[in-house]
């Protein structure tokens, strides 16, 4: 599932000639403006392996890259990352379009 403008729209999975058995649930608020959360569950196990990775653009590692350079943290954590610094970009960036 995804955002497009301000609508949920759920994707299109590739089917394989062998089945993933992993089953997922979504449960999604009647009200998102309300609460904007949706809860993705999985069960099961994957029989394929992951997808290979993508790789981050190039302006957004760019920016990242700005930013932990200026908080000249040396403690530097990725929980402290994610929940603080991550966190603080999302929001500007989110802002900014």
């Amino acid at each position: 599932m995804h955002k497009v403008r301000n609508r949920i729209v759920k994707g299109v999975i590739n089917k394989k000639s062998n089945p993933c058995p992993v089953k997922f649930y979504h449960i999604i608020p009647e009200d998102l403006a309300e609460c904007p959360f949706i809860i993705t569950i999985s069960v099961g196990v994957h029989n394929h392996p992951p997808p290979p990775p993508s790789k981050t653009p190039y302006d957004i590692k760019n920016q990242l890259q700005k930013v932990i350079n200026n908080e000249h943290i040396l403690d530097l954590t990725t929980r402290k990352f994610l929940t603080g610094i991550l966190y603080n970009v999302y929001n500007f960036l989110k802002i900014k379009r």
